[in-house]
């Protein structure tokens, strides 16, 4: 198979320097086959994120990073639309940062029979996850929005977490031994690395069930998943006889459907897929992407906002985040317009916008410390 690069999006112009520099650097590692780029393309440790990367005889640990599972889940609640009032949900929503007592005997129901990193289940962690309330702002396709099941009557949570502790370790073994470099599948370190990683992955997509699982305990509701997409993650293809190794960094897996959020003051938009293939490597973009670093967002914007204007939005959604730092590190201002990102995919047919969702409520993190 020829390599081929490929970057869905109208004007590269648009993109980060840096982030297309990192995109074609990671295209020309050996054993690369195809390399595509999203509309959130942005520049991430060493590799980029919005990206997808097809190898052959060969996985690159350090492209997927520490976060090895990190995707989305999306729930359909019981809660109505119009009987939904942010504050108090936010009042209710006291503690998710605490050890899941139950999370061992969850993990035997799901066929998890050796629960790592036990305290960390049920957790949101840092960095861009959240758990957010969302409700149906308007639907463009009713036919494609019911396929699922969906009801505009209800409220819908969206949670972005990952394997926490768990990937961090897996990829800190790896690097001692390996450091960046390129590792056969078939060896034993490569065989180990991807039973770690599999592992990992069904980890992440635990821990997110159980986040929804602990605000559900609490609110007295239950949470339906609708679906699940990984963002972060190898993935074994068939083509052309041979095994390939699909890479994912911050590119969305899906079926047919796809959940593509804005940052916590943006629309989030549920998309269709018409047609999966292998000129996109089965992927979409994840978000909405970053614009800013995070360590230059604080100093752009603190003499705008105070820490008690940034726990509004613009949209009128409430903010749960009191950690400073991350309040100023995650703000709208940090990230790109989701509806380019979205434009972009329907120019270039890669997806059907379905419907808009807008935020009520995102949960980051609350200080125990106080």
């Amino acid at each position: 198979m020829q390599m081929q690069k490929k970057i869905f999006i109208t004007d590269e112009m648009k993109l980060e320097g840096s982030a297309l520099a990192q995109f074609h650097d990671s295209a020309t590692k050996s054993g690369m086959v195809r390399a595509v780029a999203f509309p959130d393309l942005h520049p991430g440790k060493g590799h980029p994120v919005g990206a997808a990367f097809l190898t052959a005889n060969i996985i690159y640990p350090y492209i997927i990073g520490n976060d090895i599972g990190c995707g989305m889940s999306f729930f359909q609640s019981e809660l109505k639309q119009h009987k939904f009032v942010a504050d108090k949900i936010a009042r209710t929503l006291d503690d998710l940062e605490s050890p899941y007592e139950d999370a061992a005997v969850h993990a035997s129901h799901h066929g998890i029979s050796d629960l790592k990193f036990p305290r960390s289940v049920g957790t949101i962690g840092g960095g861009n996850h959240f758990a957010e309330f969302l409700r149906v702002e308007e639907i463009f396709d009713e036919e494609k929005f019911c396929g699922p099941g969906l009801s505009k009557k209800q409220v819908y949570l969206l949670v972005h977490s990952g394997s926490r502790g768990l990937g961090n370790s897996i990829l800190e073994e790896y690097i001692k031994n390996m450091n960046s470099a390129g590792i056969d599948p078939q060896s034993d370190t490569g065989t180990k690395y991807l039973h770690e990683h599999n592992y990992a992955v069904t980890w992440a997509k635990f821990n997110r069930k159980m986040i929804a699982e602990r605000i559900g305990e609490k609110l007295r509701s239950q949470f339906k998943l609708i679906f699940d997409l990984v963002h972060n993650s190898i993935e074994e293809l068939e083509l052309e006889g041979k095994t390939h190794y699909l890479h994912r960094k911050g590119a969305s897996a899906f079926n047919r459907y796809a959940i593509i959020p804005g940052s916590r003051g943006d629309f989030t938009y549920l998309v269709y897929v018409p047609d999966s293939n292998l000129d996109h490597l089965f992927s979409l973009p994840h978000g909405a992407g970053r614009k800013w670093q995070r360590g230059m967002v604080k100093g752009r914007i603190s003499h705008l906002y105070s820490q008690s204007d940034l726990l509004k939005t613009e949209l009128g959604s409430v903010v749960i985040c009191e950690d400073k730092e991350l309040l100023f590190e995650e703000a709208p201002e940090a990230y790109k317009k989701v509806s380019f990102v979205i434009s972009e995919l329907e120019k270039l047919n890669l997806a059907k916008v379905v419907a808009k969702f807008r935020p009520l409520l995102t949960y980051k993190r609350r200080d125990h410390s106080k």
